[in-house]
């Protein structure tokens, strides 16, 4: 039988032990520390990166980043920017036509998103004149400090809130699913065309979700997807201005 060793110090673990979702195991009486994007332990044998040289570090408002997530972390708005058109471009060739000029992009500590939305990644803040949803703008605030693919999958998200607003379309309990079939599309793109091992775990937490709002309806919601074709499924929204269920 193969030896067990503890990502975090090293040695051949015997009797039990705790694993992450990356299978990556650890002593039982170590006090473990997870990334708070990919959720796997920082240790020396699990998350260092050649590429930032860290297992991890400690963010000022108290997330935990491992090495590997930290090599694509956005922290400025001239990534904010490169991603937004990446994700604006990958929602246009989907269907969905979005203005880009009424849609700004905030990145914020975990601190001051508690302030705005306690327990939320993203945040969409929608403006609009009684009657005239097409008058609407949005400003979009996102974590600080997030790897590139939970980023956009999040930021994606959060934009279909703003085009359900733009559009009119009546609030629904299927919302959040809805605003998942955004990130569920950001995902497949680096799962399916990059062949990214972390997108196919976010895919599968995604399809996995218990939650009712963002797992059992956004499943809902990729089945009619499924069932339609996207075309038939974005016009089918915007001739009812209501989520189909």
């Amino acid at each position: 039988m193969d030896k067990i060793t503890c990502v975090i110090c090293g040695k051949t673990i015997s009797g039990k032990y705790l694993l992450d979702p990356w299978d990556n195991p650890a002593c039982l009486s170590h006090e473990h520390i997870s990334c708070c994007s990919c959720f796997r332990f920082i240790g020396k044998y699990s998350s260092y990166s050649p590429i930032t040289k860290q297992i991890g570090f400690n963010l000022a408002d108290g997330r935990y980043v491992c090495g590997l997530c930290q090599e694509t972390s956005v922290v400025n708005k001239e990534q904010v920017k490169k991603s937004a058109d990446f994700v604006l471009n990958l929602l246009a060739k989907a269907g969905f036509n979005i203005p880009h000029g009424k849609i700004s992009v905030s990145l914020v500590t975990q601190t001051e998103m508690e302030k705005k939305y306690p327990g939320a990644q993203g945040l969409c803040c929608s403006q609009f004149l009684v009657d005239h949803p097409e008058t609407t703008t949005a400003k979009i605030y996102i974590h600080h400090g997030l790897p590139k693919m939970v980023f956009e999958g999040t930021l994606a998200h959060e934009i279909l809130h703003f085009w359900l607003h733009y559009n009119g379309i009546e609030e629904s309990e299927s919302e959040e699913g809805f605003c998942n079939i955004g990130k569920a599309l950001v995902q497949n793109y680096y799962a399916a065309i990059r062949g990214s091992e972390f997108a196919a775990k976010l895919r599968k937490w995604t399809n996995e979700n218990s939650d009712y709002y963002y797992g059992t309806k956004f499943l809902e919601q990729k089945q009619i997807l499924q069932n339609m074709g996207w075309k038939k499924y974005i016009e089918n929204i915007l001739r009812n201005k209501r989520i189909p269920k």
